[in-house]
């Protein structure tokens, strides 16, 4: 397990493992579903993932997000009940420590005057990558976090600490290769695997999930985590896993 940056004033729940155990189909053939873009090796492997938990959920975040789904996706629930999508991002923050303080507060910080406006809900994600790779969990896959303008109700967010596309390690790679491995297996509802720098691209099948209720959404242009990183990211999938999904 990882030692959990003892000079940060957050408090830490103990690490615990994910063990997921990926069932082997060694007499049937590749096979796609017909109703997602998503490749299922006949032979699967058996993965460990370690992930430590950062809990940064409180009553008051969870009322604040549900007034923001019903906000902004016209949906009375706080919840993610199938989520469909992968979101890979890069935080802009140079370390872990800054990064989990970032999130934390159920509130969003007041210099984020383009969003502030639509709700006071705190920007959250649910797992953030350090650059040594170590995985932490900061909210529950069911709990629906602020990572992505008009896709926020079926997505799950990945934040990966670096200042910028340059700072990100193989490290970083490898984990979210998997952890994205785990959430497939978790969820067969996931069907898109994309970067925060895609979201507000017409031209992708995923662009049909979008909610937008208010008539002033107004997207604008993210460069997370960066060509250069999603395409190893998915070739990495294909390779290790033969794992393919729609973007």
């Amino acid at each position: 397990m990882h030692n959990l940056l003892s000079s940060s004033n957050l408090k830490f729940s103990s690490a615990f493992l994910l063990c997921i155990i990926l069932i082997s189909c060694q007499n049937s053939a590749d096979k796609r579903s017909p109703t997602d873009g998503r490749k299922v090796s006949s032979v699967e492997q058996v993965t460990f993932i370690d992930v430590d938990t950062v809990n940064i959920l409180t009553p008051h975040k969870i009322h604040l997000t549900r007034l923001y789904a019903q906000d902004n996706y016209g949906i009375n629930d706080y919840r993610i009940t199938s989520p469909k999508m992968v979101v890979i991002h890069y935080t802009a923050i140079p370390t872990l420590d800054e990064t989990l303080r970032y999130f934390k507060p159920d509130s969003l910080n007041a210099s984020r005057k383009k969003i502030i406006k639509k709700s006071p809900l705190n920007v959250g994600v649910h797992y953030v990558i350090d650059k040594d790779g170590s995985i932490y969990n900061l909210l529950p896959d069911s709990i629906m976090g602020r990572h992505i303008l008009g896709f926020n109700h079926i997505a799950l967010g990945i934040e990966n600490v670096a200042r910028d596309s340059s700072e990100l390690t193989v490290e970083q790679l490898n984990s979210n290769v998997k952890l994205v491995k785990y959430l497939s297996n978790a969820y067969p509802s996931m069907q898109y695997l994309i970067g925060h720098q895609e979201y507000d691209d017409h031209t992708l099948p995923h662009y049909t999930l979008l909610k937008a209720d208010d008539p002033n959404y107004q997207p604008y242009p993210k460069p997370d985590p960066g060509a250069d990183f999603l395409e190893k990211l998915r070739l990495k999938l294909n390779d290790d896993y033969d794992l393919v999904f729609e973007k």
